[in-house]
């Protein structure tokens, strides 16, 4: 309930009385809702009357228009971020549950992480995202020959890695 109507009369007299269909008297009213209003316009003077309809339509609601994720590097790691847009909405602050302030949230880990907007007009809004956890490394087989001999240098081991993203690499330490 914080809309508000104003009209501005010209012509006649110049000496207007308004009363608007809740009784309020005067070129505006304010502290209302979305809906329909009339307002009567009398002239005394010149003797004419003449009511004005008007719709004060509500403001459409703050909606999350997109959604950019970037999972964390490595299982468990905590440096994942979000970007968001809004639409709808002038002016938007937004906090994350993180601490951090604006469209982007970095430093994250993988799971469900919220925000609350409030916009230059007082409007709210709250909503969360899902960070996807990164798949863990996994080795699920490993292969091996012995040396066939002592201090030979024939011996032979092989793995395969799976899980994680993207290409692995594996480098060797003798122990």
């Amino acid at each position: 309930n914080d809309g508000s109507l104003t009209v501005e009369v010209s012509g006649g007299s110049g000496l207007f009385e308004l009363i608007w269909d809740n009784g309020t008297q005067g070129n505006s009213i304010n502290g209302i809702s979305a809906g329909m209003y009339s307002v009567t316009v009398n002239d005394p003077i010149g003797g004419c009357q003449h009511t004005f309809d008007f719709e004060l339509a509500d403001q459409l609601p703050i909606e999350l228009a997109e959604t950019m994720i970037s999972p964390p590097s490595c299982n468990g790691a905590s440096d994942g971020s979000v970007n968001i847009s809004l639409i709808n909405t002038t002016n938007p602050l937004i906090n994350w549950s993180n601490g951090d302030v604006g469209f982007t949230a970095a430093g994250l880990t993988a799971g469900e992480h919220t925000f609350t907007v409030l916009d230059g007009d007082g409007c709210r809004f709250a909503g969360s995202v899902t960070i996807p956890e990164t798949p863990a490394l996994i080795v699920p087989s490993v292969a091996s020959s012995p040396v066939s001999c002592f201090e030979n240098t024939d011996g032979t081991i092989s793995i395969e890695v799976g899980g994680g993203t993207g290409d692995k690499s594996v480098s060797w330490f003798l122990a």
